[in-house]
């Protein structure tokens, strides 16, 4: 019941940040697509209600561009929109979410063909922004923005949720091998040449030890370097956690 592993909704109840992915035998076939705005992505690509999608590219080649865009496109269907945002600060979201809702308005303005019309998008719109830069806020952010859209789900209703940014993710991944593949240290003292004042007996024993822990270190390294060329397949895993959250379920 920490703030790192939930998170509370409107009605003050507690929402898993880190849910367990839906098995196979609780998804069900995709069968409706979702419009994304992009005619490129709809007509070549497209994306079903219940699949998630990675955007990659350079920096600038306006892939958070692409992503709110589909956000805004769902302005006329009934679909709740999640943003988790990579950069901090409320005041920023503030913006973004106000400048989404007017272009939204805009568009239901202009599209309106006397049909029935879902509520405005500023009601179905949540903005999940970190409040520093760190890694461990930027994957927390994902996944609230993933215990949001889950939420929504296990409530009858349709879901589209955004993360802006996986640099916390592949942050934390980076820290995390980086601490289990790290060579053991020795403590202050050991594997020198003795204490000062030690004699030469002492002094000699010192040095083995030291090259014996230096011989340990030398194959413990040999054995993580192995190991790092064998976590891509852990790595997957760890993104797809994630990723396998999005699920059209029965």
């Amino acid at each position: 019941d920490s703030p790192l592993t939930s998170l509370r909704d409107g009605s003050r109840r507690r929402l898993p940040l880190m849910a367990v992915c839906p098995g196979q035998a609780d998804l069900q076939p995709i069968c409706a697509s979702l419009h994304t705005g992009t005619a490129a992505i709809d007509v070549l690509t497209p994306v079903g209600r219940g699949q998630s999608m990675l955007l990659m590219g350079e920096r600038g080649t306006g892939k958070s561009a692409v992503a709110i865009d589909a956000v805004i496109a769902q302005a006329a269907r009934p679909l709740h929109c999640v943003v988790a945002l990579s950069d901090p600060g409320a005041e920023a979201a503030r913006s973004l979410a106000e400048w989404i809702c007017e272009r939204a308005d805009r568009q239901v303005s202009l599209s309106a063909c006397g049909g029935p019309l879902p509520p405005p998008l500023r009601s179905r719109l949540t903005l999940v922004a970190p409040r520093g830069g760190s890694a461990s806020e930027g994957a927390l952010v994902a996944a609230a923005a993933c215990a949001v859209g889950e939420r929504v789900r296990d409530g009858g209703g349709h879901a589209l949720v955004v993360v802006d940014g996986w640099r916390g993710l592949s942050a934390v991944w980076d820290q995390a091998v980086a601490a289990l593949t790290s060579p053991p240290t020795s403590a202050p003292g050991e594997g020198g040449g003795g204490e000062g004042g030690g004699g030469a007996g002492d002094g000699g024993r010192g040095g083995g030890a030291g090259a014996a822990h230096t011989a340990v270190a030398a194959a413990v390294r040999r054995r993580l370097e192995a190991a790092q060329r064998e976590t891509s397949a852990e790595q997957r895993v760890f993104y797809g956690a994630l990723l396998q959250r999005a699920a059209q379920l029965a």
